[in-house]
């Protein structure tokens, strides 16, 4: 039952994460948005992911209880 549920939300993917550049102007310069494919910010979105898991599953534990 646990490979199940961990084979549940598997997507397959290929390429690298994907980068976003925004042009230079006149109070700028310019801009490479890619901040959110490691480091701390991708640490962050992970833990997030992890908290919203746990509120959903107290949620429906006390549903289920209720």
């Amino acid at each position: 039952m646990v490979g199940v549920i961990t084979d549940f939300m598997k997507v397959p993917s290929g390429g690298s994460c994907p980068v976003f550049s925004l042009g230079a102007s006149k109070w700028w310069n310019a801009m490479t948005i890619n901040f959110h494919c490691g480091g701390d910010f991708l640490a962050f979105l992970r833990a997030a992911g992890w908290v919203i898991l746990a509120i959903a599953a107290y949620a429906a534990l006390r549903i289920a209880v209720t």
